[in-house]
């Protein structure tokens, strides 16, 4: 993808303008900590955490292997936890284990339930699905399964199979897929199908971007979509046929 090579401002307090790529390649984690500055939290109320989709990361990190090895890295040693969300092969969704934990115990109905599922499921399998023969080994019946459905901590994948997923994962979609097609929209109907990057954040989107439009930037650009390509006047966002 064709990119430039820009500084990045990791430690500033606030969201930086986002740029093509950082200078020197940094960590994954601390990308999506920046990233996740970007999510306007308060716009949903508590219903939604603070969400990153993993190839956000690629639009910052050009080398897509080191990003894929450390958020393994980090998925494994159980410092965040990854869900599939969405019809994209590589559609994965990204929570800090922590912040999960929070929201699993303030979200379900059951408290006991909630601390057995985090210690005797999230905290041994690392996985996006879990087996349902697994569950009922690990001492969940089938009201327990049920519960866990409706407190959407997990959805039927198949017969046999159920996806992790969060409480606000399916409003987080609703935004993010509306957004992406907004923002997609309106760069194909610019001059060339491109646009300045700053630009289009000084476009009022806030009815139809509802995650903003420097969230969408990194998810458009780490999902191959657009190219961003570095000129006198700032950064280009060019549609990519």
């Amino acid at each position: 993808m064709e990119q430039a090579d820009e500084n990045f401002d990791f430690d500033s307090a606030q969201p930086p303008v986002q740029q093509c790529i950082a200078k020197d390649i940094r960590q994954s984690e601390e990308a999506l900590r920046q990233m996740l500055l970007l999510f306007p939290e308060e716009k949903f109320l508590g219903r939604v955490p603070r969400v990153v989709m993993k190839h956000m990361i690629y639009s910052r990190i050009p080398n897509r292997t080191l990003v894929d090895k450390e958020i393994d890295e980090l998925n494994q040693t159980g410092v965040i936890r990854l869900f599939k969300l969405g019809s994209e092969e590589e559609s994965l969704a990204i929570l800090f284990m922590e912040q999960y934990e929070e929201l699993i115990e303030r979200r379900c109905t059951d408290s006991a339930l909630a601390k057995r599922f985090i210690i005797n499921v999230l905290k041994k399998i690392k996985e996006i699905s879990v087996e349902k023969a697994v569950l009922a080994n690990a001492g969940f019946t089938e009201t327990d399964i049920k519960t866990l459905i409706n407190n959407c901590l997990l959805t039927v994948r198949t017969s046999t199979t159920y996806w992790f997923v969060f409480p606000g994962a399916g409003e987080f979609m609703k935004a993010y897929t509306k957004g992406r097609q907004n923002i997609i929209h309106l760069i194909r109907k610019s001059k060339y199908q491109q646009i300045l990057q700053n630009e289009l954040e000084q476009r009022d989107m806030r009815k139809t971007v509802q995650l903003g439009i420097r969230y969408h930037v990194h998810d458009i650009i780490g999902a191959d979509l657009v190219i961003c390509v570095n000129t006198t006047s700032g950064n280009m966002l060019r549609f990519s046929n």
